[in-house]
């Protein structure tokens, strides 16, 4: 499902949902297997959620995004941060990111078995504080906010970071 999520073209999914995953097995990105096991009902919901919304009406929207950035281990540590002042190179690939203006929305799509959204936002809210300030110091946006979407809940979540 993640991996569809990177591919296909979220234009024609809102409408030619079945297409895309077709497309996917004619360009051998997909087996057949795969492609009949991936959750139409979920991406359904999604794309009646706020967040497709959000997304089918940025001014940009950049998918799968790579970044590379020095920061400090305490990030990464909380129990080294009164013990080192070092700086750690992190490499990172951001789902998506919705541009409007200066201001930017992270989303990263989850497909995790969680019973609660807040488990969910425990989980990865390290990764997302590392986004953030990828979102804020490689691409020069403020005002950023993370959304996880999440499958298994069919919702999407906002990370307070």
């Amino acid at each position: 499902l993640h991996r569809f999520m990177e591919i296909c073209d979220l234009a024609k999914i809102k409408t030619d949902l079945a297409g895309e995953i077709e497309k996917t097995v004619e360009n051998n990105i997909f087996t057949q297997k795969e492609a009949d096991a991936l959750n139409v009902s979920a991406i359904e919901k999604f794309l009646s959620s706020d967040l497709y919304n959000r997304i089918s009406n940025a001014e940009k929207y950049i998918r799968e995004q790579e970044f590379s950035m020095s920061i400090p281990v305490s990030l990464i540590n909380a129990s080294l941060s009164d013990k080192t002042n070092e700086n750690v190179i992190v490499q990172g690939v951001v789902d998506g990111l919705i541009i409007n203006g200066q201001s930017g929305e992270i989303v990263d799509y989850k497909t995790d078995r969680v019973a609660t959204q807040e488990e969910l936002c425990e989980r990865y809210k390290g990764q997302m504080s590392i986004y953030k300030k990828a979102a804020e110091e490689c691409f020069g946006l403020q005002n950023v906010t993370v959304t996880l979407y999440s499958f298994h809940l069919s919702k999407e979540i906002s990370v307070k970071l």
